[in-house]
């Protein structure tokens, strides 16, 4: 799937994707708002003031993605891999990242988000758990 055909059946109205994998693609100010991926994996996707309101990415692949100012709210990270995603003056209120991998220096001055629960209820890992071949370390 392309990330036009993503966006094109987003706005169609349908709202499940499973197992669908983008790398490096700008999904800057884009609407994700009650969509559900599930294991689905944005590696190094930019995600600046995207909407993903009531949105739910279980188990996804997040690593180095960028969140700066988008709209968590209310979104659940279950298990998700938010390695070294960059999640800075997002609005994170009653967003749900249990299980989840999340570098701690990557949450700095997130708004509208309680950061101490979300760190304590995350998986603190020094490496991602897997990575693709390609992933180069920053």
């Amino acid at each position: 799937m392309t990330k036009q055909e993503l966006l094109t059946a987003i706005k169609a109205g349908t709202t499940y994707f499973a197992g669908v994998n983008f790398k490096g693609e700008d999904f800057n100010g884009q609407d994700f708002s009650n969509v559900i991926f599930k294991g689905c994996s944005f590696v190094r996707c930019n995600f600046t003031y995207a909407n993903f309101h009531r949105a739910n990415l279980t188990q996804c692949y997040l690593a180095y993605s960028n969140f700066e100012e988008a709209n968590l709210t209310n979104a659940t990270f279950h298990r998700a891999n938010l390695y070294k995603a960059t999640l800075n003056y997002a609005n994170c209120l009653n967003a749900s990242f249990k299980d989840a991998l999340i570098s701690r220096e990557h949450v700095k001055a997130a708004k509208k988000g309680n950061f101490t629960d979300v760190i304590n209820n995350t998986t603190q890992q020094p490496r991602p758990p897997y990575k693709f071949d390609s992933d180069s370390e920053e």
